[in-house]
């Protein structure tokens, strides 16, 4: 959920984004066609709702051991109920 979180943070102030997700569901689920029934369906709707304000958007499975930034993310977003 906190990845979820994260990205939702990004999607709502950055008009131009590659997110790199550690997450793979979560992933799946930004991607997917199909409805997401998982636990953070309304993050991932939400999400997608806002993607049309992009230029460009791609999300990007990296491990964590990878992306130190997207980790901080996840914790930073972790203290919020919202976006």
């Amino acid at each position: 959920m906190a990845e979820a979180r994260a990205c939702l943070q990004a999607v709502a102030v950055i008009r131009k984004l590659i997110s790199a997700v550690e997450d793979r569901s979560c992933i799946r689920s930004l991607i997917s066609a199909v409805e997401d029934r998982s636990c953070i369906r309304s993050l991932i709707q939400e999400i997608k709702g806002r993607t049309s304000k992009f230029r460009s958007l791609q999300f990007k499975y990296v491990p964590r051991e990878a992306n130190k930034a997207t980790h901080r993310l996840v914790l930073e977003g972790r203290k919020y109920d919202g976006p």
